[in-house]
């Protein structure tokens, strides 16, 4: 009886070895033999249905001109294939030469940051689904201030999308992948890209988070109906930020501590909620007068942020009428204004946008035939 559970015990440790080196080999290695199909990243298999669709446009054949003019017209934005030019004249035109994508572009580029933030992300995937291409060149005409256009060029290869950060370098590094066409295996690996990229928004997988409660709209409308009709008032509320009266020489701000604790919070993910006033120009009234604040409500429930504006009329009456919106990102920009530099804060649902875009976008629409008519939509929040 001894002698048998004596046996049993080493054949379970032999068992045991044998199990720890067979896993230490695949850790070693890229894995499983290439013979089996795999999900080298995502291995519950999930992917939008987006990521399906851009899988489905995988272009092997580098001589497949069709193939790959689908493949731009699914990966680029909307925005950037500009519908209104002249006759049946394309935005972009491309060539293959010495497994190089070289892009033409004729589209009047009025947003220059965006464009360059996302040619980066949209390169890393065309290099996943063209794994005969090493390159990618962008030629496109900018515009520049004064509304002229000027010829860019930019130029990307893996190795430069990872280390400008267009996609996090240390998720390649953490599933041992160095190339782009790992990327391209399967519409799982795709989505694994995606959601990894910096800007690209099409078919990125929702974050799982548990949410606390969401906002109540009414609550929102009856604390601003609360508030003081005149911005003099409302310096003198604990519990709300009060930007600049920019018209008044030496003016200054009220409860940055409130701004700042907020925006500590949703730095961080964490929900948060805050009331800002403002001058309110629209009715060219004196800060002591009613009709010289404008309140903006922001709630942040962890993924998205819903803002409340109210303008307050001469009359003293608050105007709620415009409801709630949302927008997915609170960014900053620095901007320069009459010699001096400001941050100003800004909510959106682009997440490549600067205010250098916003203000171009603006201020360059449908300048010609060859330039993008519609702006980009923001709400401005802070300025400091």
């Amino acid at each position: 009886m001894k002698m048998l559970l004596k046996k049993c015990i080493m054949g379970l440790i032999l068992t045991m070895v044998f199990f720890l080196l067979f896993a230490g080999i695949l850790c070693g290695t890229d894995g499983w033999s290439k013979g089996i199909n795999r999900i080298l990243m995502r291995r519950d298999g999930r992917h939008t249905r987006q990521a399906e669709q851009l899988y489905a446009l995988k272009v092997l054949d580098i001589s497949n001109k069709q193939g790959i003019e689908e493949l731009l017209y699914q990966v680029i934005d909307e925005v950037f294939l500009y519908q209104g030019l002249d006759g049946d004249r394309e935005p972009f035109t491309f060539a293959v030469e010495k497994g190089i994508l070289k892009i033409q572009y004729y589209v009047n580029i009025n947003r220059p940051n965006s464009f360059q933030r996302l040619t980066g992300d949209y390169s890393a995937i065309i290099l996943a689904l063209m794994p005969g291409i090493s390159q990618i060149e962008w030629k496109y005409p900018e515009i520049q201030a004064g509304g002229y256009a000027e010829m860019k060029t930019l130029l990307y290869d893996w190795s430069m999308v990872q280390d400008q950060g267009f996609i996090d370098r240390k998720i390649c590094n953490a599933a041992k992948l160095s190339v782009a066409k790992s990327f391209g295996a399967s519409a799982s690996d795709l989505q694994f890209l995606m959601d990894h990229s910096a800007y690209y928004e099409k078919g990125k997988m929702p974050l799982d988070k548990n949410l606390p409660s969401s906002f109540e709209e009414a609550e929102m409308k009856k604390e601003l109906m609360e508030l003081p009709n005149s911005y003099k008032k409302a310096t003198e509320c604990e519990n709300i930020y009060v930007g600049k009266y920019l018209s008044s020489a030496g003016s200054r701000d009220f409860n940055r501590k409130v701004w700042d604790a907020f925006y500590k919070k949703v730095q961080k993910g964490q929900s948060a909620s805050i009331i800002i006033g403002n001058y309110n120009s629209l009715e060219n009234a004196q800060p002591d007068q009613a009709g010289s604040i404008y309140y903006s409500y922001i709630c942040y429930d962890g993924l998205r942020y819903y803002i409340l504006q109210d303008f307050v009329g001469s009359d003293g009456i608050h105007d709620l009428e415009g409801g709630v919106t949302q927008a997915k990102y609170l960014l900053e920009s620095k901007v320069k204004k009459e010699g001096e530099s400001e941050v100003v804060y800004y909510l959106t649902d682009d997440a490549s946008v600067s205010w250098r875009d916003v203000f171009y976008s603006n201020m360059y629409s449908a300048v010609n035939d060859l330039t993008p008519a519609e702006p980009v939509k923001v709400v401005e929040v802070v300025r400091f």
